[in-house]
């Protein structure tokens, strides 16, 4: 289980017993994810904007507001609180579920209706995606034949540093072999910027059901890792890593130098008490807490390598209490249920050809 906490170069309505009990911290995303700071989904066929604000040292969520076309809160209970996720249905009969997650390397949106055309439309995603303070920000269409959903890419606002590019988009994928079956579309998009990558990807499917019983789900997910590919001879020089250890409180440094062979050499760390071991491709760094942070150089030849961050530890000594996120909705353990949902939704991380959570290649 990760531990550690790798650092980044609202109003609370009605709150239960639900949203006040804290958890055992553990991190909850990595720090390509943290460093995003959140991000911001808007959907014109509900309508609804869901916007989460990440700590940026741990990635643990710290607030998540659910709004309606005109800026108010949307008509929705929050169900369950927690510093990795966060879920809403609606008051009425619970039809639309709404859920966030920040866990690993992934931050991800999940929208569950109860028919497709709540999520037609030209509807965003937006994000500082690495960190710098600017924005990108990524238009996508959804669109209905004859109840199968189709999917296409829209305008990509984004820093003149940020390249964005199409790695495939499919229409309509059915599951079955016929038109009552289920469909599925998406796309995935790359994001790079200074040898990093994540990619952005967009799922939404169709489930026929038994007797009305259907629904239309959308999944939202950004992923990254803590890769930088250069060349060699770019990736050469002396480096500094930064995280907060589990208890909260103690930030750690790791100094190392990576040569122009790729041999990596710990030149210092903070606090005092850890290890250095010394691998073929790189260090392990082991903090007296139990953190543990790996550092590789990969190299193919000269010209394409890549320094690969992987921050892993066992159980952590004194680990610290991390509070629930705010919401700017009231929260309870029960909500009113829907005959069409069938329950807690998935998102719709399902994809044609196996393209469905990008999480694929990252």
């Amino acid at each position: 289980m990760r531990r550690i906490w790798t650092a980044a170069l609202g109003v609370v309505t009605g709150v239960s017993a639900l949203a006040m009990l804290g958890g055992t911290a553990h991190a909850a995303t990595n720090q390509p994810i943290a460093q995003t700071g959140g991000a911001e989904i808007t959907l014109i066929g509900i309508p609804l904007n869901v916007s989460v604000e990440l700590n940026t040292d741990t990635g643990d969520i710290t607030a998540v507001n659910v709004t309606d076309g005109s800026g108010a809160a949307a008509a929705m209970t929050a169900t369950k609180v927690t510093p990795t996720k966060v879920r809403f249905a609606s008051n009425t009969d619970g039809s639309t579920q709404v859920s966030v997650s920040a866990r690993n390397n992934k931050l991800s949106f999940g929208v569950r209706t109860a028919d497709l055309a709540k999520l037609v439309g030209t509807n965003t995603w937006a994000a500082d995606v690495f960190g710098t303070g600017a924005k990108t920000k990524v238009a996508y269409t959804i669109g209905d034949s004859g109840g199968a959903p189709t999917f296409a890419w829209g305008a990509i606002d984004k820093p003149a540093d940020v390249t964005a590019t199409d790695i495939g988009t499919w229409d309509g994928g059915r599951h079955g072999d016929d038109d009552d079956d289920d469909a599925t579309a998406g796309g995935r998009l790359e994001l790079t910027r200074d040898g990093f990558r994540k990619v952005l990807s967009v799922v939404v499917s169709v489930d026929k059901g038994d007797e009305g019983s259907g629904h239309a789900s959308l999944h939202i997910t950004l992923t990254g890792r803590n890769v930088q590919r250069k060349s060699l001879a770019e990736l050469a020089g002396d480096k500094v890593w930064t995280g907060l250890l589990c208890d909260g409180k103690t930030k750690a440094t790791i100094k190392y130098n990576v040569a122009t062979d790729g041999t990596v050499t710990s030149t210092g760390t903070t606090p005092g008490g850890a290890t250095v071991e010394n691998g073929k491709n790189g260090i392990t760094v082991r903090f007296a807490t139990g953190d543990k942070v790996s550092i590789r150089v990969m190299t193919s030849d000269t010209a394409n390598a890549a320094l690969a961050i992987k921050v892993s530890g066992k159980r952590c000594t004194n680990p610290a209490v991390v509070a629930p996120p705010k919401v700017n909705v009231s929260t309870a353990t029960t909500v009113a249920k829907s005959d069409r949902t069938g329950g807690d939704h998935k998102g719709g991380s399902g994809g044609g050809s196996g393209r469905g959570d990008g999480n694929h290649g990252d």
